[in-house]
């Protein structure tokens, strides 16, 4: 997921775009988190529609939350990436892992485990209590290696576990891949670091290919090709979100190597055009596999997360390298500002809230009357826990994490 990456307390220095790092810094925040809020919005309505079976010309909106958790992972790699890019191209020495793993740990995991707590509570109560072993693999992250736990408990924490994963690889190859680069060139390292990022992106295409192939593809229909949560584990892993990850790293690389030009303001117009393009792509190839489904169809549609990606990625590049003193006046108000603070809180509370007042409404939700009524009784009391939930747990792990913030040292 990720979505949570962002470090609020910067402010907005210039309004010019040296660097991600100090003047660009307030502008990367900003756009990041209006993304995140879209993104995690994107999800909410997404399982509002499979939880109601609300549909709009027989489109549920699922195809909104594939782009949502498309855009985390982008913005994971763009926000997460960049001072690992930074050591590799030689700029700065490599970041201090402990410092790096206690803040990773102090920003996800108190939350993460109130979340986790209060869900365990939730499905138990409704006659499904969790084993031992779904429990701890859940507490552990690592619940998205295990088919048979991945979606039960909560449902959209398997996005947790796949960040924990990237958590822990992104400084393991990024230290590698600094001993090996030491004594190159900062022009070959920026052109191997290219390389490296088109690969995990290949990397993630062969591996999702490679899972359906393994699948016996004798039904036609996605049920019949390969059980949801099967799927989730063996191509939405590290490996299959790895490329959406790449996408954001390769913002950030730009950020990085790309001249400061006025000039690239010119290609943002044409960069959100694309992510558009890329978000539509999705829904339309959704929309025909569900309604026309065959063997063609399915594996088109297989590029989805892909296409996520893209949108997202193209998205947030036009927002940083354009010039929009409207459009970034908008992004810093206090609205998206609350939104994007409790965003993290929503997305890990809504789908049991979503599952539980379901449970709870049993009535038709054929009118638009019945419609309004379950979304009172299922937002309302979501946004009070959200904002609890903040207020009580995420807030003093943020200060705690801050409390460890590692100065960013230049190489002597």
């Amino acid at each position: 997921m990720r979505y949570t990456e962002a470090d609020t307390s910067l402010t907005v220095h210039s309004r010019s775009r040296p660097t991600i790092e100090n003047k660009n810094a307030g502008k990367r925040v900003v756009y990041a988190d209006a993304l995140r809020l879209t993104a995690i919005t994107a999800v909410v309505v997404s399982h509002l529609g499979q939880t109601t079976g609300i549909s709009i010309m027989g489109h549920a909106f699922t195809w909104l939350g594939t782009w949502g958790v498309d855009c985390f992972f982008v913005l994971t790699g763009f926000l997460l990436s960049q001072r690992f890019l930074e050591a590799f191209l030689g700029r700065k020495r490599f970041p201090s892992s402990k410092q790096y793993f206690l803040r990773r740990f102090l920003r996800i995991y108190p939350l993460y485990f109130f979340a986790l707590l209060i869900s365990i509570c939730v499905v138990t109560a409704s006659g499904l209590a969790p084993s031992i072993g779904n429990v701890l693999a859940h507490l552990l992250l690592l619940h998205g290696l295990f088919p048979q736990y991945v979606g039960t408990i909560n449902a959209p924490l398997w996005t947790m576990s796949v960040d924990a994963q990237f958590y822990v690889v992104l400084p393991l190859i990024s230290l590698v891949a600094c001993k090996f680069v030491k004594h190159l060139p900062e022009r070959r390292r920026i052109h191997l670091a290219w390389q490296f990022l088109c690969a995990i992106v290949a990397a993630s295409l062969i591996e999702r290919f490679m899972v359906l192939a393994l699948v016996h593809l004798h039904h036609i229909g996605w049920d019949q090709y390969i059980d949801r949560d099967q799927y989730t584990v063996y191509a939405r892993n590290i490996v299959g979100m790895g490329g959406n990850f790449a996408i954001g790293a390769m913002l950030a690389l730009v950020s990085l190597s790309a001249p400061n030009s006025n000039d690239l303001a010119k290609w943002s117009a044409a960069s959100f055009v694309l992510g558009f393009a890329f978000l539509i792509a999705i829904g339309t190839i959704e929309y025909i596999s569900f309604h026309h489904p065959n063997r063609v169809i399915f594996l088109v549609a297989n590029l989805e997360d892909l296409f996520g990606g893209c949108s997202a990625g193209a998205q947030l590049y036009g927002a940083l390298n354009g010039n929009s003193k409207w459009l970034l006046r908008i992004l810093s108000s206090i609205f998206v500002a609350q939104g994007a603070a409790l965003a993290y809180s929503i997305y890990l509370f809504h789908y049991i809230f979503l599952d539980y007042a379901r449970q709870i409404y049993r009535g038709s939700l054929a009118s638009p009357l019945a419609s309004l009524i379950f979304l009172l009784v299922s937002l309302v009391p979501l946004i009070g826990i959200a904002v609890i939930a903040h207020q009580f747990i995420e807030k003093p792990g943020l200060r705690l994490r801050d409390g460890f913030r590692e100065p960013a040292p230049t190489l002597p």
